[in-house]
């Protein structure tokens, strides 16, 4: 009899857990934070010319995170963990992967998140104006050579349209995976030039 009360009892002790799902026992949860999967975070990483690390938003900034991207926040918490398996994060990611190619030619790994932050605020509609685009992209590529500053701008609008049609036409799982890569770009520290 003490054996099915103990068993019981595991099993009322696991059962919320399992239904948590596997992030539920990570650090980042125990923090009141959601963390995006080490893989997406590795490119990100890499991408601004850092090491290591890890990317992860408190649990308080996903509504706001969501509704700017045009997700909702249990969406962008479901996908944390597969982010960039998400057609919202793929596609995208070519584009990055071309101005990551032309940042690292002019050692300037900001640009790759000035650039991303700018595809993403045409996204979210907070750059409205096709010239107000077109200055933050210069922007962001300031102190490129000529050739170098129309490859980063051409990678750069191909990233805003393909943001804007997941926004338009995306399954709510690509557009919490592009509320990811729009996150992670912006608020990951930048390493140190060419990295």
């Amino acid at each position: 009899m003490r054996f099915h009360q103990t068993t019981r009892l595991a099993v009322l002790i696991a059962l919320p857990l399992l239904l948590m799902g596997p992030t539920a026992c990570t650090p980042a949860a125990q923090k009141g934070a959601v963390q995006l999967t080490r893989g997406a975070a590795s490119k990100v990483l890499r991408s601004l010319g850092r090491d290591a690390g890890e990317i992860q938003a408190a649990s308080s900034e996903l509504p706001g995170l969501a509704s700017r991207y045009g997700a909702s926040a249990e969406e962008v918490t479901a996908v944390a963990g597969s982010a960039d398996n998400y057609q919202g994060w793929r596609v995208p990611q070519g584009s990055i992967d071309r101005m990551v190619a032309t940042a690292r030619t002019v050692k300037n790994n900001k640009a790759v998140s000035a650039g991303v932050g700018v595809a993403c605020d045409w996204m979210a509609g907070d750059v409205t104006s096709r010239a107000e685009f077109q200055q933050s992209v210069v922007n962001a590529a300031a102190g490129m050579t000529y050739d170098d500053a129309r490859a980063f701008a051409d990678a750069t609008t191909d990233l805003a349209k393909k943001l804007g049609e997941i926004r338009a036409s995306g399954t709510s799982q690509d557009k919490a995976a592009a509320a990811w890569l729009c996150y992670a770009y912006q608020v990951t520290p930048v390493g140190s030039a060419g990295g």
